[in-house]
C-alpha cells in the first residue's frame, strides 16, 4: 500500500511537467484536424472560408451559404465547436494566406501568445517550415527524455523504500539519524542512479 502510494505521488507530481512539454504537439494535431475539415469545406464549396467567415464557418453555414444542400447537418467538425490551442486561445485563420497563398494560414502563436518564440512559446502553423520548431523542440525534449525516465523509475523505487526508513524511526524501530542518511537514503540515491543509467544506456543498442 505504502509502495504504491508514493509511486503515485512521484507520478502526480512528474506528469504535469512532462504534460507541458506536449502541448505544442497537441496544438499541431488540432491544426491538422482543422486542415481537414477545411479541405472537405473547400471539396464541398469549391472555396475554402473567407478570413472573416473564419473557422466558425466549420460549424455553422456562413451567410453565403445559408440553406445550401451541400453545407452538412453537423457541420464539418464533430465536437459541433471550432476547438481553442492548448493554451486557451483562438487559432490564427487568414484566407489566402500570406504563406499560403493559393490555399490558408492556420497556426497558433504557442505558449507566449505573442509572434516568434523558441521551444513551446514557438509559432506553430500550416505554412512551409511552421512545424520546424516544434521538430527541433521534440528532438531537443527527446534527447532529454531517456534521463528523464530514468529519474522518475528510480524515485518510484527509491522513494518508497525511503519513506519506509522514516515510517520505522517514527515507530522507534531505528534511529532517526539511521533513517535520514543511513541505509535507506542510499538505497534510495543507487536506485535513482542505477535506474537512470540504465535508461540512458538503453538508447544506444543498436
Amino acid at each position: 500500500m505504502r509502495r504504491t502510494l508514493a509511486t503515485a505521488l512521484v507520478l502526480l507530481a512528474v506528469l504535469p511537467l512532462l504534460g507541458l512539454k506536449s502541448l505544442p504537439g497537441v496544438a499541431r494535431t488540432q491544426i491538422l484536424m482543422l486542415e481537414g475539415a477545411l479541405e472537405a469545406f473547400r471539396i464541398d464549396h469549391g472555396r475554402y472560408p473567407t478570413t472573416d467567415e473564419g473557422l466558425a464557418a466549420l460549424v455553422a453555414p456562413p451567410a453565403a451559404l445559408k440553406g445550401s444542400a451541400k453545407y452538412p447537418n453537423g457541420g464539418y467538425l464533430w465536437s459541433g465547436r471550432v476547438p481553442v490551442d492548448p493554451w486557451g486561445r483562438s487559432f490564427s485563420y487568414r484566407s489566402p494566406g500570406e504563406r499560403n497563398r493559393d490555399r490558408f494560414d492556420l497556426g497558433s502563436l504557442g505558449a507566449d501568445g505573442m509572434p516568434g518564440g523558441d521551444g513551446i512559446a514557438a509559432d506553430i502553423g500550416n505554412w512551409p517550415d511552421g512545424f520546424a520548431a516544434l521538430e527541433g523542440f521534440e528532438r531537443e525534449q527527446w534527447s532529454h527524455f531517456p534521463f528523464e525516465v530514468g529519474m522518475i523509475a528510480g524515485g518510484a523505487l527509491g522513494l518508497p523504500i525511503y519513506l519506509f526508513g522514516l515510517i520505522s524511526a517514527a515507530l522507534g524501530r531505528r534511529s532517526w539519524r539511521s533513517a535520514l542518511l543511513g541505509a535507506p537514503l542510499k538505497i534510495a540515491i543507487g536506485l535513482i542512479v542505477a535506474c537512470t543509467l540504465v535508461s540512458l544506456w538503453f538508447p544506444s543498442i543498436d
